[in-house]
Formats: C-alpha cells, sequence, structure tokens
C-alpha cells in the first residue's frame, strides 16, 4: 500500500521522484543484503517496516503540498499544531492512568513512561513535542500572524506540560540547550548573556554535580555507554559497511540499538551516509529554520535515541517549515 501510494503520488515527472527512488531502493538493498548475509531477529518485513515508510512520508506530504499557497500552508500548519496537541493530550492522559491503575500514585517515574499508545515509551514523545515546540517558534518567525501572541503562550504552556509529563530526561536537556542557544542567537549583547549564564552556572552548580553523579550511577546512562564500548569492540570491516544486521544489536551488545552508534552497528556505515545525506538535503533546502527543528534529532540520536521508526512526524514537519521558508523566500 506504502509503494503504491508514493508511486501514485510522486509521478515520474516530479522532481523528488529519482531523489525518492534513490533513498527507497539503496535501503531496501542494505536489508536484502543484510537478510542474505545475516538471520534478521525480527524478520526482513519488520525491518523493512521500520526504515522505509519514513522516508516516504517525507517526499510523498513535500510532493503533496508543492502547489499550496501561503494562505493553504499556513492553514495547514495550523491544523497541523492542533491536531498533535489534541493527540498528545489523550496519549498523555491514558499513559498516566494507566499507570496509576496498574503501580499507584507514589511509584518510580520510569513507569509513567511505559504504555504509550503511540511509541514504546514516552522518550520519543518527549522528542517529538520538543520538536514541535521548536516547530512553532520558527513558523511563527516566519509567519508573524501564524497565531496570536497569547493563543501561542498557551499551546506552548501546554505543551511544555506535556513535556514535563513524559520524564524524559533526554527531552528535557535538549530543550534546556535549545533555549541556551536560541538566547545566543537572539541577544546582541554577548557580554550581558555570558555574565547572565555564569551567574546561573554558579548558583546550579551544586545542583549540576549532583544531577551528574545521578546519571552516572544510572541504568539508562550505562546503556548508552554499553551501546559505544560494544561498537567499538565489536565493528568489523564487513560490519562497517553492512552492518550486523537489522534489529540484530541485541544478539551483540545485549542492548537494542538506541542511539546511532547502536544504529550503525546494525545497519553499517553505508546506511550513516545515505541518513547524514539526507539531513543534510533537508537542513539545505530550510537553511537556519530545518536545522534549529532537527537538532532535537541530531543531539538525541548521538546520546540518547535516534527514532529510526518514528521519523514520520519529524519530517512532516520539515516538510511544512520548508515550503513555507520557500514561499516567504519568493515572496521577498
Amino acid at each position: 500500500m506504502c509503494f503504491y501510494c508514493s508511486l501514485k503520488n510522486i509521478a515520474l515527472k516530479s522532481k523528488y521522484f529519482f531523489i525518492c527512488m534513490f533513498y527507497i531502493l539503496s535501503l531496501f538493498l542494505i536489508l536484502l543484503i543484510q537478510n542474505y548475509l545475516f538471520d534478521l531477529k525480527y524478520g526482513f518485513l519488520n525491518e523493512f517496516a521500520r526504515h522505509i515508510p519514513p522516508i516516504l512520508t517525507f517526499f510523498i506530504c513535500r510532493d503533496l503540498i508543492k502547489n499550496y499557497n501561503l494562505q493553504k500552508t499556513v492553514c495547514l500548519c495550523k491544523k497541523f499544531l492542533f491536531f498533535n496537541v489534541f493527540l498528545y493530550c489523550i496519549e498523555c492522559i491514558f499513559r498516566i492512568s494507566i499507570s496509576i491503575i496498574k503501580n499507584g500514585f507514589f511509584s518510580n517515574f520510569y513507569n509513567y513512561k511505559m504504555d504509550s499508545i503511540f511509541f514504546v515509551d514516552s522518550n520519543f514523545v518527549g522528542l517529538n513535542l520538543v520538536v514541535l515546540l521548536i516547530w512553532i517558534d520558527q513558523i511563527k518567525f516566519l509567519q508573524s500572524d501564524f497565531l496570536c501572541a497569547r493563543s501561542v503562550k498557551k499551546i506552548k504552556f501546554l505543551i511544555i506540560i506535556l513535556l514535563f509529563l513524559t520524564f524524559s530526561r533526554t527531552a528535557y536537556i535538549i530543550y534546556v540547550l535549545y533555549l541556551i542557544f536560541s538566547l545566543f542567537l537572539a541577544y546582541r549583547k554577548k557580554r550581558f548573556l555570558l555574565f547572565s549564564l555564569s551567574l546561573l552556572l554558579i548558583f546550579s552548580l551544586p545542583f549540576v554535580i549532583d544531577a551528574v553523579f545521578y546519571i552516572i550511577h544510572d541504568g539508562s546512562f550505562k546503556t548508552k555507554i554499553d551501546i559505544l564500548f560494544g561498537f567499538i569492540n565489536f565493528m568489523s570491516i564487513e560490519s562497517f559497511f553492512v552492518g550486523v544486521g537489522s534489529g540484530n544489536a541485541i544478539d551483540y551488545l545485549q542492548r537494542e540499538s538506541h542511539n546511532i552508534f547502536g544504529l550503525i552497528f546494525e545497519m553499517g556505515f553505508i546506511w550513516f551516509l545515505l541518513i547524514v545525506s539526507l539531513f543534510v538535503y533537508i537542513i539545505k533546502q530550510g537553511k537556519k529554520y530545518a536545522f534549529l527543528v532537527s537538532f532535537p534529532i541530531i543531539i538525541s540520536g548521538i546520546v540518547s535515541l535516534f527514532p529510526i521508526a518514528y521519523l514520520s512526524f519529524y519530517f512532516i514537519c520539515i516538510v511544512l517549515l520548508n515550503h513555507l521558508s520557500n514561499l516567504k523566500r519568493n515572496l521577498s
């Protein structure tokens, strides 16, 4: 069905067709080679569904809205925003309610991360909410009348509450890093900003030290370190290029792939070059706006989680943002 829709919507006349087919066929070929060389733990079709649909989403959505004017694009962005806020509210209510029913109100915070109706756990929800918050900022910057200032504040406040309730420390840290980075971009008086950040660091240093010791002894942090060292120790010439098989990292590392290093271990360096080239292509199209929206995915992918199977949301955000950016550039 996905292939049928893609070929129907991305017509042969479209300039995106050959780029799309290059990525799809390259990933398909990598998975075929892996299926021949290795016993894929979760099967070829499952790994195909894990890698291919998000890429298709990007190119299909891009082709579908290529003729949208400014007004129609802004209207679509509003609908997309409201629809996703509604969905994530439902997800949060369901996840928290199930956790309270199963484990009680004062259970370990990890229990509140499970039972997501969309993803494996709420870390992916948190990452998407950070992407959404940054996306709102960039859309508002491009189109000042996207929503009134009061509405934007209310929606962002609601999303921040939803973000807090994901209990995803990675998402918290990435959003704080984005806010700091935004301050550097926004303020011309760099000395004042540096002075303010220095004071903040001095007063928060005891809490930072406590947090670092907690993270070092935390099981989640150790998992990421184990993946990195496993990536270094098990990587061979053969696995360097084609990996050890999609989904097979657990057989070697006793861990799922999680971040970009685990995925390189599974998929190989050729796959990594394909993904990097796709992100470069996306950011080149949308300039700094696309980079800022991509920022959470890149940082999370390196240090914590790379949502390879859940990139569709990010790709839709990028398609809408890049299209709006191109329309504004053409008008000016």
